[in-house]
């Protein structure tokens, strides 16, 4: 038991551990907490981890690659702005339980659509991914603060679109999970089902690890890449439609 708590003790993680340990029980020790550990305050904290976290599933899977996504921020306020225009649009001819689906379809669609364009441009043309997706970023925020002349698109008159971000599952009860929670459990989910047991999984890795030895091995590295930045601007236009949800707008700032 002591040779495995000193081999706990000098592992890399258990200086997080420690920091973990420390703010639980400085929480548990401050005035606060009869106000933090509030049914409604935890409900809060884990719905902002879902939103923040639905998009670092897909930057991961980038960065196990080798590469990096920098645009993700101005990907999220571009499909913000997106989806808000598009279902208000959509919503002149359609009933909002068609255009909604079919807002949310388009955006993930051109979402996934840049995340191509980075793989293609990357592989292709041999451009560093730091210096793709920092164009990418510039290109999608100006993009975003053009499509309204810099102003938000107000989404409030489509509830059940509002719901994806600010509702719950089993609401009312005390296991009710927020939506953006639950979005996180299934794409964190799959991708660790992809990672762990699945053939991309282990291609992710080995391009990361040497590309050149993978590609030699017979691998397409070219898909490989399609999938990696595919999936994470895919789940980047997922957190902007679920940080539009929430923020009742598209906002070219968010």
């Amino acid at each position: 038991l002591i040779k495995r708590l000193r081999r706990l003790a000098a592992s890399r993680e258990a200086s997080v551990v420690a920091v973990i340990l420390l703010l639980a029980c400085t929480m548990l020790l401050t005035d606060a907490r009869e106000r933090f550990f509030t049914q409604a305050n935890t409900q809060n904290i884990l719905r902002q981890m879902g939103l923040l976290s639905v998009f670092a599933v897909g930057e991961t899977l980038v960065i196990i690659t080798g590469g990096i996504d920098l645009s993700l921020g101005s990907l999220i306020a571009f499909s913000g702005m997106l989806v808000a225009l598009t279902v208000r649009f959509l919503s002149q001819w359609l009933e909002p339980g068609a255009a909604i689906p079919l807002a949310i379809a388009v955006t993930l669609s051109v979402a996934f659509g840049i995340g191509c364009v980075h793989a293609t441009l990357i592989h292709r043309l041999r451009l560093p991914p730091f210096v793709v997706t920092l164009a990418s970023l510039l290109i999608l925020r100006s993009q975003a603060a053009l499509m309204n002349d810099q102003l938000p698109v107000t989404i409030e008159e489509f509830p059940a679109l509002l719901w994806l971000a600010n509702g719950s599952l089993f609401e009312g009860t005390f296991l009710a999970v927020p939506v953006p929670l639950a979005v996180l459990l299934l794409t964190g989910s799959a991708a660790a089902l992809a990672l762990s047991k699945m053939r991309i999984g282990r291609y992710l890795y080995s391009v990361g690890s040497n590309e050149a030895a993978t590609r030699l091995s017979g691998v397409n590295v070219y898909k490989v890449k399609l999938f990696a930045y595919g999936v994470s601007a895919l789940l980047g236009g997922l957190a902007g439609v679920l940080y539009a949800s929430y923020g009742q707008q598209g906002d070219p700032q968010a």
